[in-house]
């Protein structure tokens, strides 16, 4: 699979990472995994981790099963990148939608609860949800 290669320019800033990234690699699947857990079908992701030198801290793409996060989030803006471009990527969403706390282009300060509602709200409508 490997679609995205180490070094790689992903363009918007971010260049996947080469080295010290396995810890953020499995923190991202974790999250994944407990998507999974709570009843998402989710395609099998590529993982990248990337360091980020712009504004852009993370990229899914649309009928691609890739997603790249950046190595500097931590805790809530983590889990909330990730949950993005996971609809980005496995229900192929375009766009942002400002209104809405998961999906506006910026990250928004809320709970994890909060993001994890919006993001069924996605997994529903693209028929993802299993249980």
């Amino acid at each position: 699979m490997n679609i995205l290669r180490k070094g790689q320019d992903l363009g918007r800033g971010m260049t996947v990472q080469t080295d010290g990234y396995h810890a953020k690699r499995k923190e991202v699947i974790g999250i994944l995994y407990a998507l999974r857990d709570a009843g998402v079908k989710l395609p099998r992701l590529e993982v990248k981790i990337a360091e980020a030198g712009g504004q852009t801290i993370g990229l899914g793409y649309h009928n691609n099963p890739t997603i790249a996060i950046s190595a500097e989030l931590t805790g809530d803006k983590l889990y909330a990148v990730v949950l993005h471009e996971v609809v980005h990527t496995a229900f192929n969403y375009r766009g942002h939608d400002e209104s809405c706390p998961l999906m506006a282009s910026t990250v928004k300060t809320h709970s994890k609860r909060v993001y994890l509602q919006a993001f069924m709200k996605y997994a529903k409508a693209a028929k993802a949800v299993t249980k």
